[in-house]
């Protein structure tokens, strides 16, 4: 495998991730409305590429075939569309209720209240008596639920089979040596470094951007991240719906 392979493989995971998909709009979501929730962001897209992987290397391993069997079966396409609406639709009815205010938006240091944290918010969590073990694991649990978001949507959309099928069948055949389980694991994780360097600039950047934006520019922006999610599981709805036409 020389350079260009890499360039190739590292190109084709960067650009299959920058697309506005229902992955994205969580990772800003969950980016935007609140404080430090670019590592959620984080856990919301390795989530997706977890996904990402054991299709990509289903694919390369069993067979683009095997892949494209399950991604053209009426009653499995049926499966996941139904799985992934109804994910996208939970996550998007989430969003839209998702009321985020000034202490969300503070970037303090927990173990340094003194220096980063506005003295109110001291004092009310002193009156409040936060419980630190909880808030530890309430976040904990947090970054959990994010992974999951993750990979359930990207392993419910059956376009994601549908490119591997595709995508797959062309790496077996181009003459890259790809005969052992070994070589194929690298082409695998030379296609999600191009994925992981997407999600790293896409939640840096978007962390970055939010410490200079209005508690009501984020609600904004939140809002619209729902309806854009209400979208998408419209448009799914709406294939299953042709799907289940050719049955009929």
């Amino acid at each position: 495998m020389d350079a260009s392979f890499f360039l190739l493989l590292f190109g084709l995971g960067f650009s299959l991730a920058a697309p506005i998909g229902p992955v994205n709009m969580e990772m800003l979501k969950q980016t935007l409305s609140r404080n430090k929730g670019w590592v959620l962001g984080m856990m919301t897209g390795l989530g997706a590429m977890t996904g990402d992987f054991i299709i990509a290397f289903s694919a390369l391993t069993l067979g683009e075939k095997t892949i494209a069997q399950l991604a053209t079966n009426i009653s499995a396409r049926l499966l996941l569309y139904t799985l992934n609406i109804g994910l996208l639709t939970f996550i998007a009815w989430g969003a839209w209720g998702t009321q985020i205010e000034e202490k969300d938006i503070i970037q303090a240091d927990p173990d340094n209240p003194d220096e980063n944290e506005p003295r109110a918010a001291q004092t009310r969590e002193k009156e409040e008596g936060i419980d630190r073990n909880r808030a530890s694991y309430s976040w904990t649990r947090g970054l959990v639920i994010q992974y999951g978001k993750g990979f359930g949507i990207l392993a419910t959309s059956p376009w994601s089979y549908l490119w591997w099928a595709t995508f797959g069948s062309y790496l077996l055949t181009s003459g890259i040596a790809l005969e052992t389980p070994l070589q194929r694991l690298i082409a695998t994780l030379l296609f999600l470094s191009g994925i992981f360097a997407w999600v790293v600039l896409f939640c840096g950047s978007l962390g970055i951007s939010r410490k200079l934006a209005s508690v009501k520019l984020l609600q904004i922006i939140t809002r619209m991240s729902a309806l854009i999610l209400f979208a998408f599981a419209a448009k799914f709805a709406w294939e299953a719906v042709m799907l289940v036409g050719q049955l009929i």
